[in-house]
């Protein structure tokens, strides 16, 4: 039986109707964003792993991009509040080189396991500035992560205040 015979009649009528009705959605055209920040890598790069509980971690508290030496640019205007090698776990838990962003709006982005930066402490970043370059730099029980962005939207500065990235960037 085709499509078109179950639903012969009144009820392919209204089938037809609403396949072919013109629904207003906005449209989206390049730089333009529903959600308050831009995408953090030059390119679209698909999701490693996501925030919240993973098979890996829980919480994890930021998106995973398999990003292998990418550009990594600012999701908003703001100002560098942190930068350097992530040591907090001791030597075998560490996040490798980072940058955190504190934007306009208050809220902070953290770009995680950089193979280098570019800003300082106290540069003024734009919305699509470059931050630095994705990289490997980083372990988990003493090994290595794999190339990978891992990029946190925070309500402040510490990580515990983290929150999660699809709320507030176009994943």
């Amino acid at each position: 039986m085709t499509l078109y015979s179950q639903f012969k009649g009144k009820q392919w009528n209204e089938l037809e109707y609403i396949v072919r009705k013109d629904i207003s959605l906005p449209k989206l055209e390049k730089g333009y964003s529903t959600k308050p920040f831009e995408f953090p890598l030059d390119r679209l790069i698909g999701v490693t792993q996501w925030h919240g509980c993973t098979q890996y971690q829980c919480p994890h508290k930021g998106i995973d991009f398999g990003a292998r030496l990418n550009r990594v640019l600012s999701i908003g205007d703001g100002k560098v509040v942190n930068v350097g090698f992530d040591r907090y776990g001791g030597e075998c838990n560490q996040g490798g080189n980072f940058v955190i962003v504190r934007h306009d709006n208050g809220m902070h982005s953290a770009y995680i396991h950089l193979d280098s930066y570019s800003v300082k402490i106290g540069s003024k970043v734009k919305k699509g500035g470059l931050i630095g370059i994705s990289g490997n730099t980083g372990k988990k029980n003493c090994q290595s992560l794999g190339y990978h962005l891992h990029f946190e939207v925070r309500k402040g500065l510490a990580s515990s205040t983290h929150v999660n990235p699809v709320d507030f960037v176009n994943v």
